[in-house]
């Protein structure tokens, strides 16, 4: 028997991977709960949020430090979240998602997602966002983030 609806099997899993490893990320962090984040609802909300700003930033072409984005977590917070968090905890929590969740400590992400034709696992590299060395008022060195192609598909 035939399962042609299978044949793309292994770039469907890349899609659900990419989430699956966001949410593996964050899942049984305590940081959440620290900032008032205790459902995994708000959790994925703010998540998203931060990686809307880092792709509106890309798109703009500017430079996106942790700094900018804990600036817009605070403005988030104080206009829509109302947690008791001042700017160094938007920050913080920023860092997190950036670093933790999305980069996953710097250490690569992979998903396994299964090839019916070559009957065997396939090995999928997932990235959301990257960084580069950005020059804040012409002579500050700052890193700068901006979604990958797994962070655009994602979003």
């Amino acid at each position: 028997m035939q399962y042609e609806f299978l044949s793309q099997f292994p770039r469907r899993m890349k899609h659900v991977g990419r989430y699956v490893l966001l949410l593996a990320n964050s899942s049984q962090k305590t940081i959440w709960k620290q900032y008032g984040f205790g459902s995994m609802d708000e959790q994925v909300n703010v998540i998203f949020a931060i990686l809307l700003y880092i792709m509106e930033q890309s798109l703009k072409e500017e430079v996106c430090t942790i700094d900018d984005i804990g600036a817009y977590v605070d403005s988030l917070n104080m206009r829509y979240f109302e947690k008791n968090m001042g700017y160094e905890d938007c920050k913080r929590l920023g860092d997190f998602v950036v670093n933790v969740v999305c980069s996953n400590e710097g250490r690569a992400m992979y998903f396994e997602g299964y090839d019916f034709e070559r009957r065997a696992y396939q090995t999928m590299n997932v990235s959301y966002v990257a960084n580069r060395i950005a020059y804040v008022d012409s002579d500050v060195r700052r890193t700068s983030y901006y979604l990958t192609e797994d962070g655009y598909s994602l979003l």
